[in-house]
């Protein structure tokens, strides 16, 4: 038999050396995709498919507050690309779209409910279920932030629709309660006294408070993107998710820290297998923080600490099929729930 050559040879040696991760590093494709809601409102993104496969999980990607494009870019970096990018080379399929009136999206984001937004994503996770290269008893659900709401949320609203769910800094306080807790950490983090954070934060509660009074729909132009979700509460929506949870946290996220979110997360989620994974030095977006202070961002480098986006793969990729019992709104017992000591 003849030589190989030399070059062929050593690629040969070194594919057959490389883990599945790295051999299939950059084996997919972008499509462009676009998704008619429950208002008729067209959403627009995309959808990053491995090659080659047809039993693939997919990953619907929720956005945080705020006029998100499906890149999510925050200082430059795309925070939700990049997580996307980074799955697809492991291959899992990922969808990522534009929030309403941001890129090829129609509509306005402010003023959308958290209940909307949910409606919305069970029609992504149906239409990524279609996509060829993907098995749709293995399509779930990350939600960042604010995203993390709209995950349980859709979790709760289509067990049928959701195999699996991971939220990235999702809270379990209500939308009122998380609002408080990051600006009253922000002026602690700043310095203030103790008696001031406390007094300045009973006034922020009571305010907001008022401002649930509103209708959910209100034109106040200050106040339209808090009108929509300041009543949420995911305490009705987190008993009600039957799919798997990874819950991701930084310990230095002072928009959603550990505590109080790690207790309301494990007794909310009871129903279901719980895994809570701590990052010691991440802030919010999980990059490498000093203090976590939305001040301290304009000083850090941009970028996810090691082990988060190993964490999120691996936890995907080794999550079986959605079972029958997700389907059906029945209560599963003693959940296996794995998590660190809650910490400040």
């Amino acid at each position: 038999m003849r030589q190989l050559p030399t070059a062929f040879a050593l690629s040969f040696l070194a594919l057959c050396l490389l883990g599945p991760r790295d051999a299939l590093a950059g084996v997919w494709r972008e499509t462009p995709v676009t998704i008619k809601a429950h208002d008729g409102v067209v959403l627009a993104g995309s959808v990053l498919s491995p090659e080659g496969r047809t039993d693939a999980p997919g990953v619907v990607i929720l956005a945080g507050s705020g006029g998100n494009g499906r890149d999510g870019r925050i200082q430059g970096f795309p925070a939700y690309r990049v997580i996307a990018e980074r799955l697809a080379a492991d291959g899992v399929a990922v969808m990522i779209t534009d929030r309403r009136g941001v890129g090829g999206s129609g509509g306005r984001w402010r003023g959308e409910t958290i209940e909307g937004r949910a409606r919305d994503a069970v029609l992504m996770l149906r239409r990524l279920a279609q996509d060829p290269a993907v098995d749709p008893r293995r399509v779930g659900v990350l939600g960042h932030s604010q995203g993390g709401w709209v995950a349980t949320e859709a979790a709760a609203q289509a067990p049928d629709a959701v195999a699996f769910v991971v939220l990235m800094a999702g809270p379990g306080q209500s939308v009122l309660d998380q609002v408080v807790t990051d600006q009253t950490n922000q002026w602690r983090l700043a310095g203030r006294s103790r008696a001031g954070v406390a007094f300045n934060g009973l006034v922020l509660r009571a305010g907001l408070s008022t401002v649930r009074l509103l209708p959910t729909r209100c034109e106040i132009a200050a106040l339209e993107t808090l009108c929509g979700v300041i009543h949420y509460s995911p305490a009705s929506a987190l008993p009600k998710v039957r799919a798997p949870v990874l819950a991701l946290l930084g310990a230095r996220d002072s928009l959603v820290p550990p505590r109080p979110n790690v207790g309301l997360l494990s007794r909310g989620l009871r129903n279901t297998d719980l895994t809570i994974r701590m990052f010691d030095e991440a802030n919010h977006q999980f990059w490498k923080a000093k203090t976590g202070a939305s001040a301290e961002y304009a000083s850090l480098t941009p970028g996810y600490v090691p082990d988060f986006l190993d964490t999120i793969s691996d936890w995907v990729r080794a999550t079986p099929p959605r079972a029958e019992e997700n389907q059906r709104a029945v209560s599963v017992p003693n959940p296996s729930v794995r998590h660190p000591e809650e910490r400040d």
